[in-house]
């Protein structure tokens, strides 16, 4: 009998910024971080996710 598949679990770290917060942007995109969707603002300021896929990173 053949067993169903299970999806494998990926690893990711994630973080948020606003757009205050540009330089940072800029520096989480050099280390692999993919922007990941926006988020609610607040007081006026856009805010993003990124994610960083670590499944995805060599030993």
């Amino acid at each position: 009998m053949r067993q169903p598949s299970v999806p494998q679990a990926r690893a990711a770290l994630g973080l948020y910024t606003s757009d205050w917060m540009q330089t940072a942007q800029g520096l989480y995109a050099s280390l692999g971080f993919t922007e990941h969707g926006e988020l609610p603002g607040w007081y006026g300021l856009r805010y993003r996710s990124f994610k960083l896929d670590l499944s995805a990173l060599k030993a």
